[in-house]
């Protein structure tokens, strides 16, 4: 501390003694959130879970407010945001609208602008600030190619260029000012056999014939400049180069897997529940937690998921908590 004497008026003294306020700390971890889903095939779940790479277990948030059946899931920087999806505990099954918001350093529900339209079975993924929606079914249940844009800062929609082709159940991610759709399948349940590219900052679509692209019901999540699409009533796992613009193939999952979920975190991609198609060609649901390794092209199994589940959420949330630095 110091202080100032100066004369003033009247030569009164006056002593300056600053105030030095410790700057404001914040912490960040990025951790692994499971959220929805249909639960051990029974019926669509509100739980929302956390995983402690601590003590390695799942811990539980704050359930959903609401069940929602094949809503879409996206971490935007420390907020879990769902949206949409066929309500399931009304009396009168609804599409919905509604955007549900989760913090981790709150652990409460909320909600924001709800989307344009009403769909589930849709795929969302963010980029930047904003939160893209893309296709899935409306309330005439017809698959759609709407395309709708949240902006997180002013907390608004607006529709977007739409696809080329309306796709169910594709494998989609961001990167690079681009969002990437990989297959899916068309309103007459045939695999689409083709990459759809949407260029952000231009609003334009392109769309490119691929024969490597077989996915139906796949995660993709980016690592590097690599997006890896993760089965899809597949064993199969390939990585598609954006740069090169070339797939790599990849070791395979154990099973044929579909309705999985999967995210990165400090470059390991982890891969969550699903549905798998056993050595009996019978679909089972699964409660599977793996990892892989593009530096050893492995795959590592961890603990099991509490419970089974599919058409679930996973995702990389930061936490962010504050800390207060001493005087």
């Amino acid at each position: 501390m110091f202080s100032i004497n100066t004369k003033g008026i009247g030569d009164t003294a006056v002593d300056f003694k600053p105030l030095w306020v410790a700057p404001r700390r914040y912490t960040y971890s990025d951790m692994l959130v499971l959220v929805g889903g249909r639960k051990n095939n029974q019926q669509t779940s509100r739980e929302a879970l956390v995983f402690d790479e601590n003590s390695q277990k799942w811990q539980r948030l704050a359930k959903l407010p609401i069940r929602l059946y094949k809503a879409s899931h996206v971490a935007l920087h420390s907020v879990l945001y769902v949206m949409g999806g066929l309500t399931t505990n009304t009396k009168h099954s609804q599409v919905s609208k509604t955007v549900y918001t989760l913090s981790l350093k709150t652990n409460q529900w909320r909600t924001v602008e709800p989307m344009l339209e009403p769909r589930f079975a849709h795929q969302s993924v963010s980029y930047l600030h904003f939160i893209f929606v893309l296709g899935g079914l409306g309330p005439d249940r017809h698959v759609t190619d709407s395309v709708e844009r949240y902006n997180s800062m002013f907390n608004q929609w607006e529709t977007v260029a739409a696809m080329p082709e309306a796709v169910l159940h594709p494998a989609v991610a961001a990167t690079n000012q681009r969002i990437y759709m990989f297959g899916g399948e068309d309103a007459m349940q045939n695999p689409v056999r083709a990459i759809q590219v949407y260029h952000i900052a231009r609003n334009m679509w392109c769309k490119m014939e691929n024969r490597t692209v077989k996915n139906v019901s796949a995660p993709a999540a980016v690592m590097g400049d690599k997006i890896y699409i993760i089965g899809g009533y597949t064993r199969r796992v390939i990585a598609y180069d954006t740069k090169a613009n070339r797939f790599i193939k990849c070791a395979n999952l154990k099973e044929r897997r579909m309705h999985h979920s999967a995210t990165v975190l400090n470059n390991t991609l982890y891969v969550t529940g699903g549905r798998h198609i056993n050595s009996h060609d019978i679909i089972e649901d699964s409660d599977n937690f793996e990892c892989y390794d593009a530096k050893t092209d492995t795959w590592t199994s961890k603990r099991t998921l509490p419970y089974k589940v599919f058409d679930h959420g996973f995702l990389t949330l930061t936490c962010v908590s504050q800390t207060w630095a001493k005087a």
